[in-house]
């Protein structure tokens, strides 16, 4: 995952959805793992109105803190295990996320796009609770949230380390001309 000057900015850009589905996939246990955690928080705070006081929170906290851990998890699997970037010098390393915004912000401008629309398309079950019959509305999005934290939730994590790898990967111009 390298892009160039040559690379379309629509290759550019979908380079880093192809590269996270392939990392998800690769990593699928322990991803799904760290997700279904947080998975079960959000069915329990729907599902159980009589939680204790504060537990409500602490399960906030918790989930939080294992997102953490996946995005901590996720950075390590794919950036700081990967030995293109353990070799760079610290100056280069520094320079080429704003050299990729520079040379590539259609690129980057399509790829958030991209991220737009699948936050859309992805959130459409949970707007749909609307039209769900109220004694239901719980068990629907316990069901929705339970299912997006594994998936959606944990791929979009993992999305945006793949642009910060990307970032890091691509060579600046300067770079270039040495060749």
């Amino acid at each position: 995952m390298t892009a160039t000057a040559a690379t379309s900015p629509f290759t550019t850009a979908l380079e880093v959805p192809r590269w996270a589905l392939g990392f998800y996939l690769r990593h699928l246990p322990w991803i799904v793992g760290l997700s279904l955690l947080p998975a079960l928080e959000r069915v329990a705070l729907l599902l159980w109105d009589d939680l204790p006081d504060g537990l409500g929170t602490l399960l906030e906290v918790l989930v939080w803190a294992l997102r953490a851990l996946l995005v901590v998890l996720i950075y390590r699997a794919a950036i700081s295990t990967d030995q293109r970037l353990r070799e760079l010098d610290p100056r280069t390393r520094k320079a080429r996320p704003e050299s990729f915004l520079h040379t590539h912000r259609t690129a980057f401008a399509l790829q958030l796009g991209l991220f737009a629309c699948g936050y859309v398309v992805f959130s459409i079950p949970e707007w749909a609770a609307a039209l769900v019959p109220t004694e239901h509305e719980h068990l629907y999005l316990a069901v929705v949230l339970a299912a997006k934290n594994p998936t959606v939730i944990a791929f979009y994590m993992i999305w945006v380390v793949g642009v910060v790898r990307q970032m890091l990967l691509t060579p600046t111009p300067d770079e270039h001309a040495a060749e």
